[in-house]
């Protein structure tokens, strides 16, 4: 989102130059602005919230620890319905091949991005990964 700045001049308003920023509950913030970790952490949150595409977010031990409203829906469209948050990625999708595990598991160790494309059927349909 941008915001537009006006500096107020007695009766006259001028335009000041225009920063990103994002409108939260407590007004708008923009790069560089001080924010405490729990505003961090519900910026982010609205962030992936916004999302048109499947977003979940894994910790190291491979649980679940965040899904999107997009990527819950894709989910129950796909039959795999229930809360995921909190689950091991094992047993949230046992469709999986354990090289996919093994990937996951590479990218915490070591930090190395990885690209992959898998595909699946699931409930009957193909799933792209």
């Amino acid at each position: 989102m941008w915001s537009g700045h006006y500096v107020a001049m007695g009766e006259k308003r001028a335009k000041g130059a225009l920063k990103p920023g994002i409108r939260t509950e407590s007004g708008y913030r923009s790069e560089g602005d001080v924010v405490s970790t729990n505003e961090s952490q519900n910026l982010h949150r609205i962030v992936l919230n916004a999302l048109g595409d499947g977003v979940h977010v894994i910790d190291n031990q491979l649980n679940i620890i965040l899904a999107n409203p997009a990527f819950e829906a894709w989910m129950a469209e796909l039959g795999l319905v229930g809360n995921l948050v909190g689950k091991r990625v094992e047993d949230a999708f046992p469709f999986l091949d354990e090289s996919v595990f093994d990937e996951y598991r590479r990218v915490f160790e070591t930090g190395e991005v990885i690209v992959s494309r898998d595909s699946y059927e699931v409930g009957g349909r193909e799933v792209v990964t």
